[in-house]
């Protein structure tokens, strides 16, 4: 979510950093782990605007709801593809902080094939 931040000071960034740099570990952490949540709800606040104004300019009462067996399709894999997906978040999480022997790039490129045949689309 890319912003304006008109009004604020152009040192913004140094001071936060300032503020920083003057906590323990375990309070950089807490920090760390809240800005983290606030991030995540940002963003399922954005798809539920996004779906909502999706569903308005369609005039579709919800997602799919004019191909029900696609998404009867889909609710059925959901349960198979979550943990593929949740083992992908760690793995990139890994290979981001330095791990990238051949056995994390591999789990990467077999958990990327796992999704795509989950999802059944290769594109």
């Amino acid at each position: 979510m890319a912003e304006s931040r008109a009004g604020e000071p152009a040192d913004l960034g140094a001071e936060l950093a300032a503020i920083l740099d003057g906590l323990s570990d375990r309070q950089t952490m807490h920090v760390v782990r809240a800005f983290s949540y606030f991030s995540h709800l940002l963003n399922i606040a954005e798809l539920n605007a996004t779906v909502r104004h999706l569903l308005r300019i369609t005039g579709q009462p919800a997602l799919l709801a004019d191909s029900p067996e696609l998404a009867q399709s889909i609710r059925n894999r959901v349960p198979y593809l979550d943990p593929i997906n949740r083992l992908q978040i760690e793995l990139l999480r890994r290979y981001r902080a330095g791990d990238t022997d051949d056995l994390t790039r591999r789990g990467i490129h077999l958990s990327i094939n796992g999704l795509t045949a989950g999802l059944r689309n290769s594109g």
